[in-house]
């Protein structure tokens, strides 16, 4: 065997506690060339020992909430077996264990990038280190492993076992596997939608005496049981679980612990409208959905404005008025923001409100919402968090920076700020986010607020994750750039003189020749450029004493005329740099607008532009994301305050600058 490492993360409705660990205790360690063979136990006498072991197991009212109780039985028995070196029937009793561990849904797919097959899926993933250094996927229970003799094993156990709830898990395990004759059988399939049914019924009688946690059994087991039946075309059985679900929401007996019951269980039957709709009244849903919502009003506000917003997709359905209850749903919003009212996260409950009565166009409350919105706005104080660089790492820095000065010449070090090398890469960066585990920060959207509060994008979890860690990464990678170029400006060998030789020798003093009204006209990239350039030089040159050098020419002019810069890039490009846009008065032709020319950077598969995806990336940020600098809308509306122009703009829209200039236009065939 190869030595080698597993990094494991734990699979949904599993904490990352030692009960993971444990399941990772197995027999395996025992086996050297023995290989399991479930038709052939070794002997009738080895094999009581396990036989007794599953009569005791079959007694007992095994459960869902179970899976860890049956882990350690079956663990206890193992452990008896491999000591008495019964290798073959342990690899059986680890092959049983693993029934109840394996995770079974209609949502797993065939996919060996995900190590899943259809219906079934790991409880553990991770990557298992190799003795010669690669990294392969790690999957434990591994599905894909499994063979057409283990499934056969699966139907021996099901026909076999009389514990409900095992013979359902066994029986979901033979369904999805596929494997075998009898998974394909219609009466298999029938019996299995009917013990899922019973299973359920157990589930529910439980759950009225008090263990509530069973209604999530009691939904589990009827969504598996009813897409058999869909899938096989059993109308009875979808009938019969369809009831059920719509009697259980309208007839628990709502207490403060189960408020949300009613709410569940008809999201269950809103995802499956089109045959519920065969057999209950939405009317009746919606009703009993209101008397939940009146209690859960009492005491979560937050709970009752996402019960308000989802009944309102079941009257969406049925074609009922929804501007009641939106109003509900903003005075809820409203009744949150003022019990936040010192917290800034108000300003964002205010919004939502203030939407809403906009599109019911209630005036008065949009004008009271709009004026409590900008009272709040200018209240609150963001947070800053500053982590300390150790001094080490500056120490670091600062060699590498005196490294780079003295063994490089004027062009080459220039190409160091063009090519930018000390920036992580887009991929390194979705690395370093993928493996950055924040728990309950990561499944959650990640807003954009600016300095007044206002909320100003909204990205999905992993959008957030990834620009977050794009920032930290960024801001590292600017300090290094900023301390070479304060180098570079004092050995001498960067200077205004040797900037424009170099940019003089690409495609940026290039003369572009255009036609203004019938008139010939050549302009000069660089030409738009040199001056705040030159004044970059021009103010270092004045930075003694009490001198304030101005930032605000330079990022502004600088900002600005690289957008122009893009515009020229995608012109040489022959992509249009205009786009026809629809007004009130008719289309009109109108300049393409920044995000429209970064689209055309990123090109297609049919027409690659041959822009760097890394600078692509460099230049949103910098340019226009919302998360990022955002230079690009922040100067053209003057949002930025005098104590927001700083050096390190400078020198980054002076990377941005060398870094256009580095590229060559070649002219191709159209084949």
């Amino acid at each position: 065997m190869v030595d080698s490492a597993v990094n494991s993360n734990m699979g949904k409705g599993d904490s990352r506690t030692r009960k993971g660990k444990r399941f990772m205790h197995s027999p395996r360690k025992f086996l050297k060339k023995k290989q399991l063979n479930t038709r052939k136990m070794e002997n009738n006498s080895e094999y009581g020992i396990y036989e007794e072991f599953l009569k005791n197991f079959d007694s007992v009212n095994y459960k869902n909430k179970d899976s860890s109780i049956i882990n350690n039985e079956f663990q206890k028995v193992i452990s008896e077996l491999c000591e008495k070196d019964m290798i073959n029937v342990a690899l059986q009793a680890e092959l049983d264990r693993q029934v109840f561990l394996i995770r079974k849904s209609f949502e797993f797919q065939d996919d060996e990038t995900k190590g899943t097959i259809k219906g079934l899926s790991w409880q553990m993933a991770g990557t298992q280190d190799m003795a010669n250094g690669d990294k392969i996927p790690f999957y434990w229970p591994n599905v894909r492993n499994l063979t057409k003799e283990n499934f056969e094993f699966f139907e021996q156990r099901y026909k076999k076992t009389n514990n409900l709830y095992a013979k359902t898990e066994y029986g979901l395990m033979v369904y999805f596997g596929q494997k075998t004759d009898w998974s394909k059988n219609n009466s298999f399939k029938l019996q299995l939608c009917n013990e899922l049914i019973s299973l359920a019924q157990e589930y529910y009688g439980e759950a009225q005496k008090g263990e509530y946690f069973k209604l999530g059994y009691v939904l589990n087991r009827l969504e598996l049981a009813l897409q058999i039946a869909i899938n096989s075309k059993f109308e009875d059985c979808q009938k019969a679980i369809i009831e059920q679900v719509f009697d259980i929401q309208q007839h628990w007996s709502v207490n403060d612990n189960t408020k949300h019951v009613p709410l569940n269980y008809s999201r269950f039957m809103l995802e499956h409208y089109s045959i519920c709709k065969k057999y209950i009244d939405f009317e009746k849903v919606i009703e009993r959905n209101k008397y939940a919502i009146s209690l859960i009003e009492k005491d979560n506000l937050y709970m009752a404005a996402d019960a308000i917003e989802f009944t309102d997709k079941l009257k969406q359905k049925i074609n009922l008025s929804i501007e009641d209850s939106l109003r509900q749903r903003a005075e809820v919003y409203e009744q949150i923001a003022k019990s936040r009212q010192e917290d800034i996260a108000s300003m964002h409950f205010i919004k939502l409100a203030l939407d809403i009565y906009l599109k019911i166009k209630d005036n008065t409350k949009i004008e009271e919402m709009e004026k409590l919105y900008s009272e709040k706005r200018n209240t609150f104080q963001l947070t800053e968090t500053s982590i300390p660089i150790p001094d080490d790492y500056i120490k670091a820095i600062d060699k590498a920076v005196k490294q780079t000065i003295e063994t490089c010449s004027v062009d080459e070090l220039l190409d160091q700020f063009a090519e930018t090398p000390w920036y992580e890469t887009d991929d390194s960066i979705q690395t370093l986010s993928d493996v950055t585990d924040n728990g309950l920060i990561d499944i959650l959207p990640l807003s954009s607020i600016d300095r007044y509060g206002n909320t100003v994008k909204t990205y999905t979890p992993a959008e957030g994750k990834f620009w977050s860690t794009y920032s930290f990464f960024f801001k590292i990678g600017t300090l290094k750039m900023l301390k070479l170029f304060v180098a570079a400006i004092d050995s001498q060998k960067l200077s205004y003189d040797s900037v424009l030789n170099y940019l003089e020798k690409t495609w940026l003093n290039e003369p572009i020749e255009r036609n203004y009204n019938s008139k010939k006209v050549c302009v000069v990239p660089l030409d738009t450029v040199k001056p705040g350039l030159k004044r970059i030089f021009d103010e270092l040159k004045q930075a003694e004493g009490s001198y304030i050098l101005d930032y605000v020419t330079i990022v502004d002019s600088l900002t600005l005329k690289i957008e122009g810069l893009l515009r020229f890039f995608i012109e040489k490009l022959k992509i249009p740099t205009f786009a026809k846009r629809r007004s009130k008065d008719g289309d009109v032709i109108m300049e393409k607008l920044f995000d429209d020319i970064i689209a055309d950077l990123k090109g297609t598969p049919e027409r690659p532009s041959g822009f760097v995806k890394d600078h692509l990336t460099m230049f949103k940020y910098v340019m226009s994301e919302k998360i990022g600098w955002n230079l690009r809308n922040e100067v053209a509306h003057s949002l930025l305050q005098i104590e927001d122009y700083s050096l390190d703009k400078v020198v980054v829209l002076f990377c941005l600058i060398l870094k256009l200039s580095k590229y060559i236009f070649k002219e191709q065939c159209e084949n």
